[in-house]
């Protein structure tokens, strides 16, 4: 299984437009400028923000790897000259997926997990606790029950979901 990173119109670099079911090819001969794709759902946050869509693809034509740095989480990256964009994930599927690779944190709170998702890594949350406070879809008693109670004056400074 691999995964690619869109934004919300479901484009890539350079706004190059892709569509579900669909196999896109690259006549470039530069493998780095390729189509990119990641063995893990993660690597495809680094480039992102919390409007991403993430897709299954499978690589068709060549393929090339590319070790650590680059993704920003060090797990590298794969191009390929073709690739078959398979079926959008959803949102539960990406945290269910998410929740079964090793990752930073920060990762995840940049897809502005629900407060479901959050409770399974409360013992996280201390070190990003402001990025906790300022998510406007999480209520008052939401926010006291996942942050530390060092935390807890600077609620009300927030505003909280409706």
């Amino acid at each position: 299984m691999f995964y690619k990173g869109f934004n919300s119109k479901l484009q890539g670099y350079g706004d190059y437009q892709f569509e579900i079911g669909k196999t896109h090819s690259s006549i470039t001969k530069d493998n780095f400028v390729w189509f990119h794709y990641a063995e893990y759902l993660s690597a495809t946050l680094v480039h992102f923000e919390a409007d991403i869509r993430i897709c299954l693809v499978t690589p068709l034509g060549e393929t090339r790897y590319f070790k650590g740095g680059l993704d920003g989480v060090g797990k590298g990256y794969y191009t390929t000259n073709k690739i078959l964009i398979d079926r959008e994930l959803t949102r539960r599927e990406i945290f269910e997926i998410f929740g079964n690779e090793e990752f930073s944190f920060y990762l995840l709170l940049k897809l502005n997990p629900p407060f479901e998702v959050l409770v399974k890594y409360k013992m996280k949350i201390f070190k990003y606790s402001d990025s906790v406070l300022q998510m406007k879809h999480l209520t008052k008693e939401q926010k006291l029950f996942l942050l530390p109670k060092v935390c807890h004056k600077y609620i009300d400074l927030y505003p909280a979901a409706f």
